[in-house]
C-alpha cells in the first residue's frame, strides 16, 4: 500500500488547530506587540476597577463580585474568543435589566436576590454557549438600529436615575424611574451635602479627563481622590456612606444550587439578558475587528462570553458581557491581542488577594457618579436625531423602545420593540417594490420609466415590462398577483406581451411560485404572451424550476431585451 501524502495530512492538522477554539485570539502573536499590550492592560485595569465595582452595585451584588466578573470574563475571552481586543466583564447595560427582573422574581419564587443572580449567570452562560456552538448568532440581527438606539437610551435613563440617591446621600428607592424620582423629591430635606460634593467632583473629574484624553483614567483618579477625602476629613462621621471592609482573597468555587421552579421563574430574564449580550457582543466584535484589520468568529465570541458567565456563576458573581467602552480603551492604548486583558486580570487578582483594605473608605457616591457618567454615554442623542430625519416610523420605534424600557420594563420593552421592528419589515416585504421599465433609445438598457436620471426611456410598443425587487413568498403572493393584473389585463390598453424582470427576486417559496404559475395561466388565457427576464434560477433552491413557475424554459431569458423581443407582437 502506498504511503499517504504528508502534505494533505499537514494541511488537515493545521485546519484542525484553526477550528479548535482555544487561544485563537493569540495566533500569530508578535513580540513587538508586547509593550503595547502591557500598556493597554494597565490602562484597562485603571478604568475597569471602579467601573466593575460600580456595576456590581448596579446589579444589587457585593462590589467585589464585579472584580470577580472581570476576571472570569477576561480569562474566558482570552482562552476561547476570537476578538483580539474585546474586553468582557461586568456590564452596566445588562446589570439594571437583571437586577430589576430578579427583584420582582424573588418576591414570587422566594429566592434571595444574590442566589437568583448567581443562578442567572449560569443560565445566561449556558444560553450563549449554546448559541455559539449551534452558530445561531444571526439572532442578533433581529434588533434594528432604531430599536438598539432606543433600548440603550432607556437603559441609560434607568442607570442615571438609579444612581441619584447614592450621589445625594439618600436611601435607594424602589420601582422604576418615576417612582425613584418621586422618592427623591420626598427626601430632599435629607440630602447629604458632602455626598453631593463627592459625586459632583468625581463626575467633573471623569468628564474633564475624557475631554482632555480618553486614555486618562478619570474614574480611577476620582476614586483615589474621594477615598483620600473621606480619610483626611473623616467624612464617614458626617454621614457619607462608604463600602466598608471587603473580603480578601479569591472566592471559592461552587456550583449554584437551584430547583426546577427557579429555572422557570428566571427563564424570561435569562433570555432577555442573553439577547442583549448577543447584540452587544456582535456589535463590539465586528466594529473593532474592522478597525483593527483582523478576522473574528462571532460564534467563538458568543461561546467565550457565555463561558465567562458560567465561570462567573461558579465564583458567586453575575452575568458578563462585552464592553464597547473598555474595548475602545484597549484599542486606543495600543493593545493588539488579549494579552492586554490578561495583564489587567492579573493586576485585579493581586488587588483582590493583597489590597482590598485600600477600598474600604470608597464612598458610594463615587460609584454612583461613575455609573451616571456611563449611563449618559449610552444615550446617543445624535443617532436619535438621524433616525428622526430618516424615517418617522423608525423614529417612533426608537422612542417607543426608550419609553417602554425606561418606564415600563426592560423585558417588555425589548420584546415589543422586536415584534414591531420585524412586523414593519414584514409589512414592507408584503408590498414588494416594483417599477415599470422602459428602454433607453439606441441602447439595450431598460430603466424605470419616468426616472429623473433617465428621462429618455420609453415604453416598448405593445409590451409591458415590470421589475419586482423582493423575494416572492406567501406574505406578498396576493399583492404580486394583484399588481400583475393591474398592469396587464386591467390596464386601459392591455399589452400583447408581458415581461417580468426578476433580477431583484432572490428567493421564491411554494406560494410565490404558485402565484407566478397562476398569472402565467391567466395571461395565456387572455392572449398575453408572458416571459421572465434575469431570473437567476441556478441560484434558487432546487424546487424552483420552470415547471414550478408554470413557464416553459424557453420563455426565461438572460436579458430584458431578449425577453421583450420574444413577446413583442409581430406585424400582421
Amino acid at each position: 500500500m502506498a504511503a499517504a501524502d504528508p502534505a494533505p495530512v499537514a494541511v488537515r492538522a493545521k485546519s484542525a488547530r484553526r477550528e479548535l477554539p482555544i487561544l485563537s485570539s493569540l495566533s500569530g502573536y508578535q513580540a513587538a506587540w508586547l509593550v503595547g499590550d502591557i500598556i493597554a492592560g494597565v490602562t484597562l485595569v485603571a478604568i475597569a476597577i471602579p467601573e466593575q465595582m460600580a456595576t456590581a452595585e448596579l446589579a444589587g451584588m457585593p462590589v467585589q463580585t464585579g472584580l470577580y466578573a472581570f476576571i472570569c470574563g477576561g480569562l474566558m475571552m482570552a482562552i476561547l474568543g476570537s476578538s483580539r481586543q474585546m474586553s468582557v466583564g461586568a456590564d452596566s447595560t445588562i446589570a439594571p435589566i437583571f437586577a430589576a427582573g430578579i427583584a420582582s422574581v424573588a418576591l414570587v419564587g422566594g429566592m434571595d436576590q444574590a442566589s437568583a443572580t448567581i443562578l442567572l449567570a449560569l443560565m445566561v452562560g449556558a444560553i450563549l454557549v449554546t448559541v455559539g456552538l449551534l452558530k445561531m448568532g444571526w439572532i442578533a440581527d433581529l434588533l434594528s438600529a432604531p430599536v438598539t438606539t432606543g433600548f440603550l437610551a432607556g437603559i441609560g435613563i434607568t442607570i442615571i436615575v438609579g444612581q441619584l440617591p447614592a450621589i445625594l446621600g439618600l436611601p435607594k428607592g424602589t420601582g422604576g424611574p418615576i417612582e425613584q424620582v418621586w422618592s427623591i423629591l420626598q427626601d430632599l430635606g435629607s440630602v447629604n451635602a458632602y455626598s453631593v460634593a463627592i459625586g459632583v467632583g468625581v463626575l467633573a473629574i471623569v468628564v474633564v479627563s475624557e475631554k482632555v484624553n480618553p486614555r486618562i483614567p478619570g474614574a480611577l483618579i476620582g476614586l483615589i481622590v474621594s477615598i483620600l477625602a473621606v480619610t483626611v476629613f473623616d467624612l464617614t462621621a458626617k454621614g457619607v456612606a462608604v463600602l466598608g471592609a471587603l473580603p480578601a482573597g479569591l472566592p471559592p468555587l461552587a456550583i449554584p444550587p437551584f430547583a426546577a421552579e427557579d429555572l422557570v421563574h428566571l427563564a424570561p430574564i435569562a433570555l432577555t439578558v442573553s439577547l442583549v449580550c448577543i447584540m452587544q457582543t456582535a456589535a463590539t466584535s465586528r466594529a473593532f475587528a474592522d478597525l483593527g484589520g483582523y478576522e473574528v468568529s462571532m460564534d467563538r465570541d458568543f461561546l467565550a462570553v457565555g463561558a465567562g458567565s458560567v465561570a462567573s456563576s461558579f465564583v458567586g458573581s453575575f452575568p458578563v458581557n462585552a464592553s464597547p467602552p473598555r474595548t475602545a480603551v484597549v484599542a486606543q492604548s495600543g493593545g493588539r491581542s488579549q494579552v492586554g486583558s490578561l495583564v489587567a486580570v492579573a493586576i485585579v487578582v493581586v488587588i483582590i488577594v493583597f489590597a482590598t483594605s485600600l477600598l474600604a473608605d470608597l464612598p458610594t457616591a463615587t460609584l454612583g457618579a461613575i455609573l451616571a457618567f456611563v449611563g449618559s454615554r449610552i444615550i446617543h442623542i445624535g443617532a436619535i436625531r438621524r433616525i428622526a430625519a430618516f424615517d418617522r416610523y423608525e423614529f417612533g420605534l426608537a422612542i417607543f423602545t426608550l419609553i417602554a424600557v425606561a418606564f415600563v420594563g426592560t423585558e417588555f420593552g425589548i420584546i415589543v420593540a422586536i415584534v414591531l421592528a420585524v412586523s414593519e419589515r414584514l409589512r414592507l416585504s408584503a408590498r414588494p417594490h416594483d417599477t415599470l421599465l422602459g428602454k433607453v433609445p439606441g441602447t439595450t438598457s431598460w430603466v424605470p420609466l419616468g426616472s429623473a436620471t433617465t428621462p429618455a426611456a420609453v415604453e416598448a410598443s405593445g409590451v409591458t415590462v415590470l421589475a419586482v425587487g423582493a423575494p416572492l413568498y406567501f406574505g406578498n403572493a396576493v399583492t404580486f398577483r394583484d399588481r400583475l393584473r393591474a398592469v396587464t389585463i386591467e390596464a386601459d390598453v392591455p399589452p400583447k406581451g408581458f415581461v417580468l424582470d426578476a433580477e431583484g427576486v432572490d428567493d421564491i417559496d411554494y406560494t410565490g411560485a404558485s402565484s407566478v404559475a397562476y398569472m402565467a395561466a391567466v395571461l395565456k388565457k387572455r392572449g398575453i404572451d408572458f416571459a421572465i427576464a434575469r431570473l437567476r434560477i441556478a441560484q434558487m433552491p432546487e424546487h424552483v424550476t420552470p415547471e414550478s413557475l408554470g413557464v416553459p424554459a424557453d420563455r426565461i431569458f438572460d436579458t430584458v431585451e431578449a425577453a421583450v423581443e420574444a413577446v413583442a407582437p409581430r406585424p400582421s
